[in-house]
């Protein structure tokens, strides 16, 4: 799929309305443990990012599918991007968390189970890592594949 300026622009909204109305905004839902969606869509369809390949007539935007397929490339490399700290995280709480429990009066992290699991663990969102920036890189420089954004999701 090559982009085209049509494509840039879809992007470039999608960019704003993100940098505008959720990320100000997403520390503070998380906080009080709420997500606006209705308000969130609304806006979004109000911006023609709903629908885009749905006909005029039914309040689309009458592109072909390739449109939606950007969106779907993006939708998955956020995904994937967003959770990798958090993967980090949970390995190396449970990392600490091994270090201080003690069965017969070792620490569990000594375990070579246990030790193996976690490294393994440590070595799958490394790889994660590697594919999700390889499959940005490929999106940037506009030579979308699904299979990179597919494989790293």
């Amino acid at each position: 799929m090559i982009f085209n300026e049509q494509h840039s622009e879809i992007r470039r909204t999608v960019r704003r309305f993100v940098e505008a109305d959720i990320n100000p905004y997403v520390d503070l839902w998380e906080q009080e443990g709420i997500f606006p969606a209705h308000e969130l869509y609304r806006k979004a369809g109000d911006l023609g990012l709903l629908g885009i390949s749905r006909p005029v007539e039914y309040g689309g935007l009458g592109l072909d599918y390739s449109y939606q397929m950007q969106q779907f490339q993006e939708e998955r490399l956020w995904c994937v991007l967003s959770m990798l700290k958090s993967y980090e995280n949970c390995i190396n709480w449970t990392i600490d968390s091994t270090r201080e429990r003690r069965i017969f009066g070792k620490p569990v992290l000594e375990n070579q189970y246990i030790h193996y699991q976690l490294a393994e663990m440590q070595a799958e969102v490394e790889l994660l890592r590697s594919l999700a920036y390889d499959a940005v890189e490929k999106f940037v420089c506009s030579k979308p594949e699904p299979a990179p954004a597919s494989s790293a999701n």
